[in-house]
């Protein structure tokens, strides 16, 4: 999480009330029975959301803390519900990998503003060691509970990346969840920024070619993912020294499509750290693709990036130089790769 020099998110609309003045009746229903508030204060903020803590002493005398992230508009109703249900199911499953969720809601007090109540836990702002991250990640990826209850891509409830949201719509390839996202990140992309042909021709060029080509050969099974695994999503715990990742946005897709996102230099991690997870969770065949999948991968982030950073040119730019590359790499698509180097037809 991002702090404001002033404690107030850079992205959210003016005219909206302090949300840590008191903490709301809808905010205190969810609390243990018979917690007695001891404080509630501003712990800094994201880009779109005011975060706080909530101290509270339980019925048992007990002292216990919370994190209350409040996040107006009815998009911050649909941010709180996602992050609430992307945390719960990997709670479920990796508890000692993500803090406790506690419940997500509207405020009764203060019209258009929504939260997400989670278990406040000291963190460490600081990347975790590639064999450290690798080994927790992996557990969670190969863990039998993490499979898809329908066999399929997507997610039961709509998630967000950041303030991109999710179409989780089940599909049942990959490829074909894929390419329906970044349809809709390209055309999210599009509406702050000027008209390109290059990137239409480009992009036309990805979904018809580079997307067949990288994703269609897979064979995957679609796991959990945390969807949205950049460098200020993962901390260490200042108690027990493991990581932690948060601010989850879940899907169950293709398993690299967590760490795809690690290549972009921005996000500060290293070779190293996708080193460590391939030798836990080797990558999928064709491996020879897998690096070119991960730069696929990435530039779906990208395109967030400049949705998002829409005064920066930058990120248009590094989205429009990885598409030339995949594009030039790959100009023959699918149908060339199952024609082999010979031009008898793959068995596939």
């Amino acid at each position: 999480m991002a702090n404001e020099p002033n404690g107030v998110p850079s992205r959210i609309p003016e005219g909206f009330p302090n949300p840590f003045k008191t903490v709301d009746p809808n905010v205190k229903e969810k609390l243990p029975k018979g917690s007695e508030i001891v404080n509630l204060s501003s712990f800094g903020s994201s880009f779109w959301s005011y975060i706080g803590r909530l101290d509270v002493r339980l019925a048992d005398g007990e002292a216990k803390s919370y994190l209350l992230k409040v996040t107006p508009e009815e998009k911050g109703r649909g941010m709180s519900e996602g992050e609430f249900v992307s945390m719960s199911a990997l709670y479920a499953i990796k508890p000692d990998f993500v803090p406790r969720p506690v419940a997500w809601g509207s405020y009764r007090d203060i019209p258009d503003m929504h939260f997400f109540l989670v278990e406040f836990l000291t963190l460490i702002d600081t990347l975790p060691t590639p064999t450290h991250l690798a080994t927790h990640l992996t557990s969670l990826h190969l863990d039998p509970r993490a499979a898809s209850p329908t066999g399929q891509f997507g997610f039961p409830h709509t998630t967000w990346s950041g303030v991109v949201r999710r179409d989780n719509t089940w599909c049942a390839t990959w490829e074909s969840y894929f390419a329906r996202e970044l349809r809709g990140r390209l055309a999210l992309e599009k509406t702050k920024h000027a008209p390109d042909a290059e990137l239409a021709r480009l992009a036309s060029r990805v979904l018809a070619r580079v997307v067949p080509r990288l994703l269609r050969p897979l064979s995957v099974t679609p796991v959990l993912v945390h969807g949205d695994l950049w460098n200020k999503n993962v901390a260490l715990d200042a108690g027990t020294g493991r990581p932690v990742i948060f601010d989850a946005g879940c899907v169950y897709a293709h398993n690299e499509y967590e760490i795809g996102i690690w290549t972009c230099t921005r996000y500060q991690f290293s070779q190293e750290h996708i080193d460590a997870y391939c030798r836990l969770f080797p990558p999928a065949e064709p491996k020879e693709d897998f690096a070119d999948r991960a730069l696929l991968y990435a530039m779906s982030m990208d395109l967030c990036a400049s949705y998002v950073h829409d005064h920066d040119p930058s990120y248009r730019g590094l989205v429009k130089r990885t598409m030339k590359y995949l594009v030039d790499k790959y100009p023959g698509g699918y149908e060339e790769w199952a024609r082999g180097s010979e031009g008898s037809v793959r068995n596939v």
